[in-house]
């Protein structure tokens, strides 16, 4: 039972006072943290938006899912309710986020021999894209032009030339996959492959299979997070890649070019693993190749708000707090409800946005970032930072993060992988000693004045396994040199899977984190100088 529950007039006069009289290390005093702010963070509100962004309905708030559209409304209006302004554009609660993927189009794509002699063939041949041929570049092409092979395709003046006696420019060039090992060691890009081809002039090259075993090529599905990037605001939506390609040829097309050269497959392939030399040639063809290349668009958002602080000099300083509130995609009637990951943590965050509004304003503003993207690789805070920060960076005092704040490790029925789950009176604290001592003796002493929980830093140290710090909204944050603390209470059985669902929150604990969130942000939000930062070095991963 919290401190700030006892009701005996001599035990709240006692609380009072030891709030008040909050010194840190540094010797700074530390602000009151306001006892009914802490008393109006309430398992009751936690629930009430817990409940909602954690159920059925909403889907599991994938990153492009209506769901998440629908959980980032509610969260604005909540926001709005409270009083914040939107800290988008135009006033707007919502920073949108476009992510494109450029893809080739297999239904316009195609590849025609037009002209020539090929036995067997009556022209013009046209060859399937994803069957005939292939590509991992999405650049579009149109070229029509005679085939040269050219063996192994090596440019190496002085030991050995494959372009020396035969010209390729504005030609398609056919050439192996591979290259005599003796040569290996001594070429280097540029000096073999499609890339010599282009510097010798190519209009596109054809890559032979390596062996007879018909390649099995690598199709790209569109519902493939990994496949999207972010696009810029204001990016030239009609852009697409404009590398050269490589373009791989099936078993079939390739024993139909190499046979009007009277080589066949077979013998190609002998001559090729011996690595003898290939005899260069021009193929009495001409080839039509087409590739469409386009793209398709995704769109998500993060929520911002701001809570205007009352000094006139500070309030240009923002305390950020911060949550994840997309989750993993559902799989048929299999929905991932995402109770504990992350809407605890936007709960949270949410409930002590609420607070900051209805009593005393802090001095400096409050940033609430609910972030998107968190799930398929930390994007929504990763565009915050990078691409479209919408307050100076050095204008964020600190970031407070919840990410997975509502569970507890039960004695009933222990499952191995709950075992790092904390218990009802412990939280994992990760990164608050990374860049400012200050900010990790002012969380120990709120803690021990206010909460009373056990801080476990286990996930803290450098050479842990799981590397949390890397692997939360804050840490896009903390590579910027902005102080952050991680707020956890674990992995367990459940993470990323349909199980993970409110009953099993414990409120109680997600009630005592969130006062520990709350009163932090309350003491740095009024700090008459804002927290030094003597610890943080610069890291390349």
């Amino acid at each position: 039972m919290q401190k700030f529950f006892l009701t005996k007039p001599i035990l709240v006069f006692f609380l009072v006072f030891q709030l008040s009289i909050s010194t840190i290390a540094s010797n700074r005093a530390l602000p009151t943290v306001p006892i009914n702010g802490l008393a109006a963070i309430s398992q009751r509100e936690l629930k009430m938006h817990l409940s909602f962004l954690a159920s059925p309905e909403l889907g599991g708030r994938y990153t492009f899912s209506d769901g998440n559209h629908i959980a980032a409304r509610y969260l604005a209006s909540q926001l709005e309710a409270f009083g914040y302004r939107g800290g988008a554009a135009n006033g707007s609660f919502f920073q949108n986020i476009e992510f494109f993927t450029n893809f080739i189009d297999t239904k316009n794509s195609e590849l025609k021999i037009i002209s020539g002699d090929v036995k067997g063939l009556s022209l013009p041949a046209s060859f399937t894209f994803g069957k005939d041929f292939f590509t991992t570049t999405t650049t579009s092409v149109d070229v029509e032009a005679p085939v040269v092979f050219v063996g192994y395709g090596i440019s190496l003046p002085g030991e050995q030339d494959d372009y020396a006696k035969i010209n390729v420019q504005d030609k398609i060039v056919l050439v192996s996959s591979n290259i005599p090992k003796s040569i290996t060691r001594k070429a280097s890009y540029g000096q073999y492959g499609a890339s010599a081809a282009y510097a010798h002039g190519a209009k596109a090259v054809l890559i032979l299979p390596e062996d007879q075993i018909n390649p099995t090529w690598y199709k790209p599905h569109l519902d493939n997070d990994g496949l999207f990037q972010m696009a810029k605001p204001q990016e030239n939506k009609a852009q697409v890649n404009s590398e050269k390609p490589e373009i791989e040829i099936s078993l079939a097309l390739a024993e139909t070019l190499l046979k009007v050269i009277n080589l066949s497959t077979e013998d190609f392939f002998n001559v090729d693993q011996k690595g003898s030399p290939h005899t260069q040639v021009q193929l009495p063809l001409s080839i039509n190749l087409k590739l469409v290349s386009e793209r398709i668009t995704k769109k998500t958002q993060n929520v911002v708000a701001i809570y205007d602080g009352s000094d006139p000099k500070l309030k240009q300083e923002y305390v950020l707090l911060s949550a994840h509130y997309d989750h993993i995609k559902s799989e048929g009637k299999e929905i991932f409800c995402g109770a504990d990951d992350d809407a605890s943590g936007t709960s949270a965050i949410l409930t002590i946005a609420h607070v900051f509004s209805s009593g005393a304003t802090p001095k400096r503003s409050i940033l609430v970032v609910f972030h998107t993207g968190e799930e398929i690789g930390l994007y929504g805070s990763r565009y915050f930072t990078d691409i479209e920060p919408l307050v100076a960076l050095e204008s964020i005092v600190v970031d407070l993060n919840a990410d997975m704040i509502g569970r507890s490790r039960s004695d009933k029925a222990p499952s191995s992988l709950d075992r790092e789950l904390t218990d009802k009176d412990s939280v994992y604290l990760i990164g608050s000693d990374k860049h400012s001592s200050e900010l990790h003796k002012l969380s120990e002493q709120t803690n021990r004045e206010i909460t009373d929980l056990h801080l476990n830093y286990t996930y803290n140290a450098e050479e842990h396994p799981s590397r949390l710090f890397y692997r939360s909204d804050h840490y896009n944050y903390a590579r910027h040199g902005i102080p952050i603390i991680f707020y956890f209470t674990g992995l367990h059985a459940d993470y990323h899977r349909s199980t993970d669902t409110i009953e099993k929150i414990d409120f109680d604990k997600l009630t005592r984190v969130s006062r520990l969130i709350y009163a932090t942000a309350w003491r740095v939000s009024n700090l008459e100088k804002r927290l030094v930062v003597d610890r943080w070095k610069v890291r390349s991963n």
